[in-house]
């Protein structure tokens, strides 16, 4: 068995795809939308801090300024004179995110602020696992999973949808933990897509970026939500015994 990998003290992420079968291309691709995805979930950790400051209170209008961006990013063509406008429209986009889950920081931190260390601790552990998954297994073989995510994020909607009338809890903790599995399969599937992609000459690298952010960020948000709700029945018991 070669152990130089391991025994080399240059622990990067060019030692790790040096073990796969990506090309080269594919492998600078990756470093690409990595690198953009940090700057974005930066962004986004700004844009939280400054609700959780009250610095900026949240407001529909937020949601509306991020499908804004979303929506000219999109039909932006990705060319080396949009490279910037794009640039500065996805970490926009990643901001009013962050300005987005601020009201939601703030109620967590009010509970127990350990558990945002925990769901950011958390989401990194799922997203990392499920994206070296998608890696190192060859090529195509989670891109089965594509039909099958669709579909469970059409039966989110309604659910939620329906739950709009109901109100059921049992049925939103259902949403929670669905949307978890979902959106960790996600990753793989998207980690993928994009790798294929790469491999077949496609170099926008902000566009993936993008993708997997919101990967992340649907994780993050239900990691949070869920662990603060066992924080808030765990408070809950131990005042029924006292």
């Amino acid at each position: 068995m070669n152990t130089s990998w391991f025994e080399s003290s240059d622990f990067s992420y060019e030692n790790v795809t040096r073990m796969t079968k990506l090309s080269r291309p594919a492998q600078q691709h990756l470093q690409s939308v990595y690198k953009h995805l940090t700057y974005m979930v930066a962004s986004a950790s700004v844009g939280a801090y400054a609700v959780y400051k009250d610095f900026y209170h949240a407001s529909q209008m937020s949601f509306l300024a991020s499908l804004a961006c979303m929506g000219a990013f999109a039909f932006m063509q990705p060319t080396k004179e949009n490279e910037l406008k794009r640039r500065a429209l996805s970490l926009g986009f990643a901001f009013i995110q962050g300005l987005c889950i601020g009201p939601l920081l703030q109620a967590t931190m009010h509970i127990n602020p350990a558990i945002v260390t925990m769901s950011l601790f958390s989401t990194a552990l799922i997203f990392a696992s499920f994206s070296l998954s998608a890696i190192f297994s060859p090529r195509r073989s989670y891109i089965y999973l594509g039909g099958m995510l669709s579909s469970a994020i059409s039966v989110l909607f309604f659910m939620s949808i329906a739950n709009v009338f109901l109100g059921s809890r049992a049925l939103w903790n259902a949403e929670l933990w669905m949307g978890l599995l979902v959106f960790s399969g996600y990753v793989a599937y998207d980690s993928q897509i994009i790798i294929e992609k790469a491999e077949r000459g496609s170099r926008d690298y902000m566009s993936h970026s993008v993708t997997l952010f919101i990967d992340a960020y649907n994780l993050f948000c239900r990691i949070m939500i869920i662990l603060g709700k066992k924080e808030e029945r765990k408070r809950r018991d131990e005042k029924r015994r006292n």
